[in-house]
């Protein structure tokens, strides 16, 4: 006899960051906090790499189980098509034009929120970080914007320019 697995009981929502080198996966409770953190190596397939992330994703989502969760989360290395739900391009990973939002919704069964990997980084920031309780973006920051330009391989000005877009996004005024 198999057993389904189930997520934690408090778990809501899953989530994906999924980068050059490994995959940062999570579940979430209502309020926001992780539950059950892990790494796994990013699959790598030339002939369908956005094809390889989902296939990851949904092999990690069956590990988890998928009761009482209400959506999953998911961001990618290289430049994404939010509104869209594509991943335009990722140099690391190769894919192009690629429709994870649908794809990865088919595979897991879930609602999926699709973000690039530095502006939800950024978002988060401007939400539980320098932004929190008013305090401001801060885009003029050089500590913030050196942190981003480390972490994502961009320049200084290319990370300031991703916590302005983020500090100006829709999503964040309706938060």
């Amino acid at each position: 006899m198999t057993t389904t697995p189930r997520p934690h009981p408090a778990a809501r929502h899953l989530l994906f960051d999924v980068g050059g080198t490994d995959i940062k996966s999570a579940l979430a409770d209502a309020d926001g906090r992780l539950i059950d953190v892990a790494r796994t190596p990013t699959p790598r397939d030339a002939s369908d790499p956005g094809g390889a992330v989902v296939e990851a994703l949904a092999r990690l989502t069956a590990e988890r189980g998928t009761g009482g969760l209400r959506s999953a989360g998911v961001v990618l290395c290289g430049i994404v098509d939010e509104a869209a739900g594509t991943g335009v391009y990722s140099a690391n990973l190769g894919w192009r034009d690629f429709p994870f939002r649908y794809r990865l919704g088919a595979a897991l069964g879930l609602p999926v929120g699709l973000g690039d990997d530095v502006g939800a980084a950024a978002e988060a920031e401007l939400a539980l970080g320098v932004g929190r309780d008013g305090a401001g973006a801060a885009p003029a920051d050089a500590a913030i914007a050196r942190r981003y330009s480390e972490a994502a391989g961009t320049p200084v000005g290319g990370a300031r320019d991703v916590i302005e877009r983020a500090a100006a996004s829709p999503r964040r005024a309706t938060r």
